[in-house]
């Protein structure tokens, strides 16, 4: 005869010869087993409101025991008879409800989602799926510098990362706080806090010592310029010579991209906009009549719409480029594949890394497009209004643009140093006042 097979509510034996048994229904189950056989028991309760179970061991061998505090624990947290069981909030959990849910998370761009994406990615492999994020402590943050700094560290689909500066250190914190402050405004089923306070809100990350950023100079624009036009001709010549159709098509499709290449570089330079904002511009954004182009929110890192007034001459400059391309609306810059959409903005990254290749300039080491835009701010903030060159340029943060774009070139820098002016003593200055 069968033997009759064990209630969920009895001890029962598992196939690998641990102990296991449950305490309520579903929903508000408490379930004890054995980790090992013969070690330790360890109670596991699904939570309302969360994905994963707690589990936590109860310390103790003896099943008597283990089943009188599983019963007392059932009692606290589903029956109202006694102090309620403790929320603890995994990190894998946090990030994984803030890549979903949060608003100062879906309020960015795609490529700004993407960055953090990856930034919690890494602090997850780091750090670990299952911590409880409430005993985070300054130790746990600079153990993830050490780590993530040397590089190694493997995460997503078997990803690997390299050694990274401080920069990219202090955005993945950055992130992390982030995902951490918004866990202080989530409650739970029954109205509690996931977290009563950051615990990362006292901690200071170091900014870069040495920070690279680097900035272009209109000797590299011209020569950049100069090796797109070279790359036009070559495939204008090679339209001409060829015989098949498909070479044909192939070289002129290769010759237009170059042009809006020189068209891209011609906008990045002469209005010091981020790439992602210049790649997306469309034809019905330019005024040629009020001479003014309007910057989407959409494509802004601060989603602000801005229209920014341009010298005619710079609009005589498109018009001609419009001509070339036989563009009539659209987007300056479409995808091949589908015009419906504008080419990714790591496309013109691509663009001048080639053509500065054919004109034999080195990588600026530090940046691409962004050496641009710090010579455009540069440039200006000498002799203009800084809030008119924040406004232009898509600023809101003057400590930033202090910072990381007013760059002054050697002959500033050699002005102060050869300044003549020598401070006097204060009884000098007394007695040339008196006599005079």
């Amino acid at each position: 005869m069968t033997p009759r097979p064990k209630r969920r509510d009895e001890w029962r034996h598992t196939p690998k010869g641990t102990w296991r048994i449950s305490i309520g229904q579903r929903g508000h189950r408490v379930t004890l087993f054995e980790s090992t056989k013969g070690g330790s028991i360890y109670r596991e309760v699904h939570l309302p409101g969360r994905k994963k179970k707690d589990r936590k061991s109860l310390g103790t061998r003896d099943r008597a025991q283990a089943l009188q505090m599983g019963q007392q624990l059932h009692a606290a947290s589903f029956l109202g008879g006694g102090p309620k069981l403790p929320f603890v909030l995994r990190l894998g959990e946090l990030i994984d409800a803030f890549v979903e849910r949060s608003p100062m998370f879906l309020d960015n761009a795609a490529s700004t989602r993407a960055d953090t994406r990856r930034s919690l990615s890494i602090v997850r492999a780091v750090i670990g799926e299952r911590c409880d994020v409430s005993t985070l402590t300054e130790n746990d943050v600079r153990q993830y510098e050490a780590r993530r700094s040397a590089g190694g560290v493997r995460y997503g689909n078997g990803r690997c990362t390299g050694p990274v500066r401080q920069r990219a250190i202090e955005a993945d914190i950055k992130s992390l706080k982030q995902a951490l402050y918004w866990a202080c405004t989530q409650s739970t089923a029954d109205e509690r806090r996931w977290l009563g306070q950051n615990p990362l809100r006292h901690v200071k990350m170091k900014g870069e010592a040495d920070p690279k950023r680097p900035v272009a100079d209109y000797d590299r624009f011209e020569k950049t310029i100069g090796a797109m036009r070279k790359l036009q001709s070559k495939y204008a010549g090679q339209a001409q010579s060829a015989r098949r159709p498909k070479s044909i098509a192939r070289a002129r499709t290769n010759q237009q991209s170059w042009i809006r290449a020189e068209l891209a570089l011609t906008v990045l330079e002469a209005t010091g906009r981020r790439r992602g904002s210049v790649m997306a511009l469309q034809w019905s954004d330019f005024d040629f009549t009020a001479h003014t182009i309007r910057w989407r929110p959409e494509h802004d890192k601060r989603r602000k719409t801005s229209v920014i007034k341009h010298p005619q001459q710079f609009f005589g400059t498109m018009r001609e480029f419009q001509l070339r391309l036989g563009a009539v609306g659209g987007y300056l810059f479409p995808r091949r594949d589908d015009p419906q959409f504008h080419a990714p903005a790591q496309l013109l990254s691509q663009w001048i890394r080639t053509a500065e290749d054919q004109a034999g300039l080195e990588k600026l080491a530090g940046g691409v497009t962004h050496p641009y835009r710090r010579k455009w701010a540069s440039e200006r903030m000498k002799n203009h209004s800084v809030k008119a060159v924040m406004v232009a340029g898509g600023w809101t943060d003057l400590a930033t643009v202090n910072r990381c774009y007013d760059h002054p070139d050697d002959a500033a820098i050699l002005a102060v140093t050869s300044d003549p002016n020598k401070r006097g003593r204060p009884a000098a200055r007394l007695e040339t006042a008196a006599e005079a």
